[in-house]
């Protein structure tokens, strides 16, 4: 994809998909015991984070995504990406961590966006988030490249 198709793509969307049935079928396996083995997974997810640790997620969603378009070039990787319900070009976040984003461009948060949902950003604008936070924070970009080394 190239730098005026990716532009041309919106800045945030809603994330659906498999995940709604993913669950459904994650609480029969468990006989309905996985809201309680998830439930401080998901109260991180609701929650805000530190600027330190919103870098580092930031981060590392931006590496996944990367990974996610090497292994698109082959069919192996395209299955992979499926399987993991992977949107090319776009990171996940919360809708807690999202609002946590767009406000570190001094933006007001759409009103449609829900601390309890889950989104995608495209991952130009979460790269500029990521290096404006990196800059606000002081950290240098190959000090991050190391702490996921």
């Amino acid at each position: 994809m190239n730098e005026q198709e990716r532009h041309e793509r919106p800045i945030i969307l809603e994330k659906n998909g498999r995940t709604s049935s993913l669950i459904g079928g994650t609480q029969a396996v468990t006989l309905g015991l996985a809201v309680v083995v998830n439930g401080p997974s998901r109260a991180a997810e609701l929650s805000p984070l530190l600027a330190e640790d919103l870098l580092r997620h930031l981060h590392r969603k931006l590496h996944e995504v990367q990974l996610a378009e090497q292994r698109a070039h082959w069919v192996g990787g395209k299955i992979y990406n499926w399987a993991l319900n992977v949107e090319l070009g776009y990171i996940s976040l919360s809708g807690a961590h999202l609002r946590q984003t767009i406000t570190l461009f001094d933006l007001e948060v759409p009103k449609t966006v829900s601390a309890q949902k889950h989104y995608l950003l495209r991952d130009d604008i979460a790269r500029l988030a990521h290096d404006t936070l990196g800059e606000q924070l002081g950290v240098a970009a190959d000090t991050m490249a190391q702490g996921l080394a």
